[in-house]
């Protein structure tokens, strides 16, 4: 995770300028170790120039979990996490949410973000498609999700185009990296 969200930080291009800003929100919240796939997605989301806005939504920290869905506005049907916090670095509860319906309710982002991807996986539920690659990326390369034996149904069992290229970036980046050690 550690080279992903350093590869992600190139000050060179403006998906890279946008991840130096995000990692420096997340180090104002105390760069907490249990919210690092939480940036790494919203790093993500700018490389492959997506959106997280309808994905990743706030409420009030003293939301109860019955009127969770009510409380966030623009709640689309998708698969959506929701952190009880207006800062979602600074969250310790989160709700994933599909067709407005709390699914479940976890502690921590890293908890969150994994059983939304492996429900998403078992249940064949589409992720956002304003976050297709960003999802991609995290089954296929993180999860280690979608080989051959355990890949969904309709599921091309190639990673597009644009996810090989990063996936190439940050094996030629690790290796440059690894020649200075």
């Amino acid at each position: 995770m550690r080279l992903l969200l350093q590869f992600l930080q190139n000050p060179n291009t403006e998906s890279g300028l946008r991840n130096i800003a995000e990692f420096w929100k997340w180090e104002d919240q105390g760069k907490n170790s249990k919210t690092t796939f939480l940036l790494a997605i919203k790093m993500l989301g700018h490389y492959f120039n997506e959106s997280t806005h309808n994905f990743l939504k706030c409420a009030e920290r003293t939301s109860l979990q019955h009127d969770i869905v009510s409380s966030v506005p623009d709640l689309k049907a998708s698969l959506t996490l929701i952190a009880l916090d207006q800062n979602m670095y600074a969250a310790q509860k989160f709700y994933t949410v599909l067709d407005k319906e709390v699914l479940m309710k976890t502690f921590t982002a890293a908890d969150a973000i994994i059983s939304l991807i492996q429900t998403a996986f078992i249940l064949d539920v589409h992720y956002p498609s304003e976050l297709k690659f960003t999802f991609e990326f995290l089954e296929r390369n993180v999860c280690r999700l979608g080989n051959q034996h355990t890949m969904r149904k309709g599921a091309v069992p190639c990673t597009s185009a644009i996810v090989s290229r990063l996936v190439n970036s940050i094996e030629r980046f690790s290796t440059k990296i690894h020649s200075f050690l």
